[in-house]
């Protein structure tokens, strides 16, 4: 399942039926290829190229494909292997794909694998989950361990899924280094990346806190250090001085020197489990959990309304389009918010999400 917004305003939501679209008013289905119609293509990566076309990430035998608006173009005979788990851009626009035991780039026409990044012994065997780039250019590459159990696509909640990741390694003038615990890294289970606006890498893990690497070296930070509890879910970065992690029952912020726990007066935070966070450009905070919806802004503190007494509230992931119209992924079902109401297109509840 995934949702993408690009910069044109348009809403786009995967599915195990597809590519579908949203501009604000009418959903609608993209047909793929016309050799792909007789497959079930799940699609589980949206990224948007620099050009404003889709790269669309998926599980099989086509799994990846290039959409322009009106044409599609098939790329997975050049992958290793028949799975694309994540897909980013760098500044110099290169794409760096990565899946099932591999990490490839694709520049000016030319593919090149990268068979060093899974040279290290812990990583045999091992797939790409996550690709973090900073704007100097280099690749930061988190692993996760193969499984019958695995989950493809990005993760929202690391304490559901069994397989764990196992370091990182990161790619900078040609050469690939590894980094784990010996180097300073807290725990090789690392859960998420993410690169703030001074070049900052920082690192969540999966139940040792999180790490961060600076140009005086490795800083960790456990819940000696104010961190509530060391097991990160998400990271999320506004600046060097603005960081909101969730944790699997709770959140804080960092402004650069100090951890502050998010903690509403009118929030009970005793049985509360997030999904997914969202900070908007009005300031808001929008908040996913297990059985509710949160906006706080202002330091106002807003519930919304549940879907209905029979559908599932539990919302894995959020987006929201340039009109400001909120969508919201459940367990199978993508909703719609505006103000307080809740709606379904009649096309959407033809279509079922992973």
């Amino acid at each position: 399942m995934s949702l993408a917004v690009t910069t044109d305003g348009i809403v786009w939501a995967g599915s195990v039926d597809g590519l579908n679209r949203y501009d604000g008013e009418v959903w609608t289905k993209i047909p793929l290829l016309p050799s792909l119609e007789l497959y079930l293509v799940r699609v589980d990566v949206i990224t948007e190229g620099p050009d404003g076309d889709l790269w669309i990430g998926a599980l099989g035998d086509h799994s990846l494909l290039r959409f322009d608006g009106e044409n599609w173009i098939d790329y997975s005979p050049f992958l290793p292997a028949p799975s694309v788990m994540a897909i980013t851009f760098s500044p110099d626009r290169t794409m760096w794909v990565g899946g099932e035991g591999y990490l490839a780039s694709f520049k000016n026409g030319i593919w090149q694998t990268y068979p060093a990044a899974f040279t290290s012994e812990r990583n045999i065997g091992v797939g790409v989950s996550s690709i973090a780039v900073s704007e100097s250019g280099t690749v930061w590459v988190g692993f996760t361990q193969s499984s019958d159990e695995h989950s493809f696509g990005f993760r929202e909640n690391m304490v559901e899924v069994k397989e764990r990741f196992h370091g990182v390694s990161r790619f900078e003038n040609g050469i690939w280094i590894t980094v784990d615990e010996d180097d300073g890294l807290a725990q090789n289970e690392v859960t998420d990346i993410a690169v703030d606006s001074i070049g900052n890498v920082w690192f969540g893990t999966y139940n040792q806190g999180v790490s961060k690497l600076d140009e005086q070296g490795w800083q960790t930070l456990v819940t000696s250090d104010e961190i509530p509890t060391n097991a990160i879910n998400d990271l999320q970065v506004l600046s060097s001085k603005k960081i909101w992690i969730t944790y699997p029952d709770r959140m804080s912020s960092y402004d650069g020197q100090k951890w502050k726990p998010f903690e509403p007066s009118d929030m009970d935070n005793e049985d509360i489990r997030y999904y997914n966070i969202l900070l908007t450009p009005d300031g808001s905070l929008w908040m996913t959990t297990y059985d509710n919806l949160f906006r706080y802004k202002n330091q106002i503190l807003t519930t919304y309304p549940d879907i209905s007494e029979t559908e599932s509230n539990t919302f894995y992931s959020i987006a929201m389009n340039d009109e400001g119209h909120f969508l919201f992924l459940t367990s199978d079902v993508v909703y719609q918010l505006d103000d307080f109401v809740w709606s379904q297109p009649t096309y959407l509840s033809q279509l079922h999400f992973y």
